[in-house]
């Protein structure tokens, strides 16, 4: 926005809903909170005049945010950080990055907010595992985990194939949805676009039990090992093994090659690559520092390609029970 105008976010909200028209209005406010409907509508009732320019320059952000929603769905972060730097400048298009990402992440069916995850399991266990899946989809990583350990048995595994291979809902879809899930809670006393896919579904996995996962991923691989073996990749990544203990990281080091992880290494974030550094012993640290000075510009396949190895050393080592990578919360080692 140009400077000396500046709004607060309920300002904003209110100023994008008085110029949509009172009937779209509605239907945004449908999906918000009672408090933010109660700050929004304040606002509105605060509100004397606003300088055109102001209303031009916040539908023109909504617009920005628009595109960056589906880039961050469809293109990844990065793709709609360039496109925010564009239009708004580096140091805006951080901040609108971070709000975006804490959007995405807080997730949608406001109405499943606060309950048991028990209770919406068993709820869940009605509906269709496609219906399950796009819900899960649209839900907080930990919260849809402890409703998907609580699905049937016989369950998990079909929901988990959905959630792979689903990509997004309609608005349609969606809003069906959500009628019927509010109607499931009203008779036991008590919405927006989303996206699955195996990186959701690896994500929901690591948050899970071992026996979810493994019970999930094998009935994967039996119709599609392709498949699951992309779920497993994005699983646990190279960039993860720096989240490890100490203890663990020296242990997995034992099995690569220093002249791989030399590679492996090339062009990861600093605060990374020290953490593999700082477990290898002073003259391997040394070795592996020369080897990255002169080895000189590689390609980003290779680089991926020896990180993709020291992943593999890492599942080895935890196949065989040599460490122990927690899921669900378990106090063990840390991802």
């Amino acid at each position: 926005m140009e400077e000396g105008i500046s709004l607060s976010g309920p300002r904003k909200a209110a100023v994008l809903l008085l110029a949509i028209g009172a009937e779209r209005a509605g239907k945004v406010l449908k999906h918000l909170s009672e408090k933010e409907v109660e700050e929004i509508s304040l606002e509105i009732l605060r509100m004397r005049s606003v300088p055109p320019e102001a209303v031009e320059q916040i539908l023109e952000e909504y617009r920005q945010m628009s595109r960056a929603v589906d880039l961050m769905l469809q293109g990844g972060e990065e793709a709609a950080r360039k496109m925010l730097e564009g239009a708004f400048g580096v140091e805006r298009a951080d901040a609108l990055v971070q709000s975006l990402r804490e959007v995405l992440e807080e997730g949608g069916f406001p109405e499943l907010r606060g309950k048991e995850p028990e209770l919406l399991a068993r709820l869940l266990s009605e509906e269709s595992p496609q219906a399950v899946a796009v819900v899960l989809a649209h839900l907080p990583l930990d919260f849809a985990s402890s409703i998907f350990t609580r699905l049937p048995k016989g369950m998990k595994a079909e929901v988990g194939i959905r959630l792979a291979k689903l990509s997004e809902a309609t608005p349609e879809a969606l809003e069906g949805l959500h009628d019927a899930i509010r109607k499931k809670l009203a008779e036991v006393g008590t919405g927006g676009k989303g996206m699955g896919g195996i990186e959701r579904l690896a994500r929901l996995l690591n948050r899970a039990d071992k026996e979810t996962e493994m019970e999930v991923l094998e009935r994967i691989a039996k119709e599609n090992e392709e498949l699951a073996q992309q779920v497993r990749d994005k699983m646990f990544t190279f960039e993860d093994i720096a989240g490890l203990d100490d203890r663990t990281i020296q242990r997995i080091l034992q099995e690569v090659d220093l002249s791989r992880l030399a590679l492996a290494l090339k062009g990861v974030p600093e605060e990374i690559r020290e953490r593999f550094l700082k477990n290898l012993s002073q003259r391997a640290r040394e070795m592996v520092l020369e080897d990255m000075e002169y080895m000189g510009p590689v390609k980003v396949a290779e680089v991926r390609e020896a990180q993709k190895e020291v992943v593999e050393a890492a599942r080895r080592l935890e196949e065989s029970g040599d460490i122990v990578i927690s899921r669900g919360g378990e106090d063990e080692v840390v991802v």
